[in-house]
């Protein structure tokens, strides 16, 4: 459309012109726009309602109507994960966009040097109890996973908000409780992985990082796809705050299944 032939709705700004954009709500803009037939003659209506709802958006933070039906506010990652309903076990190595759902193991060769895999919570609540899976044990040795967020400065992993060591003696699942890990579905984290007492290596049941998607970080080269984040300072513990100094990328290590029940 020409600007010149351009012509204000006569219905969509007389309907909302008292209301501000930093508090005008979907349901609002929902209910000027229904009903609309979608023909020529009401081209004008919905261009209008088009830059009234985007303006909204920079205002109320929000993505109603653009990407969930009808007003919901659930976007693809955060909605594939929540898929699993009424069941209360979220296995983060498998949560989109970064998984792989080919099964293979992980066993790491620098076992006291800490490995980062983020995800998106794909719900809200706090994180009960956790779960390994060891194909092969390590005699005398331990291992810790911890949950941390995720810096608003570089998206790297910042504080550790929870974790729990395994005893990786025997083969199986194994799980340990009564934690209290608080998540939000939608918010962005890490979970990290490190050997934290012992000098043998064990071995994990792990998602594949063959044709997963990476994360965007490389070396100078751009040999290293950036599958995870390689902590080559600290040593034997997860650190309380990462800094992203330590860090370096790597796509050397399949993601451990950390299975965790809210």
């Amino acid at each position: 459309m020409r600007s010149e032939d351009r012509k204000p709705s006569k219905r969509v700004f007389p309907l909302l012109q008292n209301l501000d954009l930093d508090s005008v709500t979907f349901a609002q803009v929902q209910g000027v726009g229904d009903p609309i037939t979608i023909e020529d003659m009401n081209e004008q209506e919905m261009v209008d309602l088009i830059i009234v709802n985007l303006a909204r958006l920079t205002c109320a933070g929000e993505w109603n109507g653009l990407l969930s039906a009808g007003g919901g506010a659930n976007a693809f990652v955060t909605g594939a994960a929540n898929m699993l309903g009424a069941i209360d076990k979220y296995n983060l190595a498998m949560n989109p966009p970064w998984s792989m759902q080919t099964t293979t193991t992980y066993s790491d060769g620098d076992a006291g040097e800490p490995i980062f895999w983020p995800f998106i919570a794909g719900n809200t609540g706090s994180i009960a109890d956790m779960a390994v899976v060891v194909t092969s044990a390590a005699a005398a040795t331990t291992y810790q996973c911890g949950i941390y967020s995720s810096s608003t400065d570089n998206g790297f992993p910042d504080s550790l908000i929870g974790s729990a060591e395994f005893d990786v003696s025997s083969t199986g699942g194994v799980t340990v409780t009564s934690l209290s890990i608080a998540i939000t579905r939608g918010e962005p984290y890490w979970y990290g992985f490190v050997r934290n007492s012992g000098s043998n290596t064990a071995t994990f049941t792990a998602a594949a990082i063959n044709y997963a998607s990476a994360l965007g970080n490389c070396n100078v080269e751009g040999g290293q796809t950036g599958t995870a984040l390689h902590d080559f300072t600290n040593t034997d513990s997860l650190p309380a705050t990462v800094s992203a100094g330590d860090l370096k990328p790597s796509d050397s290590y399949h993601r451990p299944f950390l299975v965790v029940g809210m």
